[in-house]
């Protein structure tokens, strides 16, 4: 059984996207997650996305 701090196999990583409280909206893969913390690789910030007119319709449905 893994640990939550526990990282993951290359192929189990997911490409995420977290919104968050002060520092805006960010896309990357998801390394590791403890409560509400986690570390991304290959992060990069969102400033702009066409496809989803709020981030709630983004985090649920993606960008056309």
């Amino acid at each position: 059984m893994k640990s939550k701090t526990q990282k993951t196999k290359k192929s189990d990583k997911k490409y995420v996207i977290v919104r968050t409280y002060s520092a805006g909206v960010f896309a990357g893969t998801l390394e590791s997650k403890e409560g509400k913390e986690v570390i991304l690789s290959n992060a990069r910030r969102l400033w702009y996305w066409k496809g989803a007119a709020s981030l709630s319709q983004l985090a649920m449905e993606g960008v056309t």
